[in-house]
């Protein structure tokens, strides 16, 4: 039986962090992400600072994309919510 949707994070408790670069690592069991920050260049170079890690069940990628693709398909169409 699915789970309940948890409750979202309140806003007061923004535990986000920004990724501008992902890649994308398979094993046995699991799907990983690895996001990481790219900032402006640092004495020529430019350094990517990994802040996440999320491992996700494989049956679980494919709703989230359809998810990610309808909510970035409303807010081309509408506008930020």
């Amino acid at each position: 039986m699915p789970a309940e949707h948890a409750d979202p994070i309140p806003v007061d408790e923004d535990v986000a962090v920004y990724a501008n670069r992902f890649d994308v690592w398979l094993s046995e069991h699991d799907i990983a992400l690895d996001l990481y920050a790219v900032g402006p260049p640092e004495d020529g170079e430019r350094v990517a600072t990994p802040v996440a890690r999320v491992r996700l069940p494989p049956t679980m990628v494919f709703p989230m994309i359809r998810t990610l693709s309808g909510t970035l398909d409303a807010f081309l169409e509408e506008g930020p919510s």
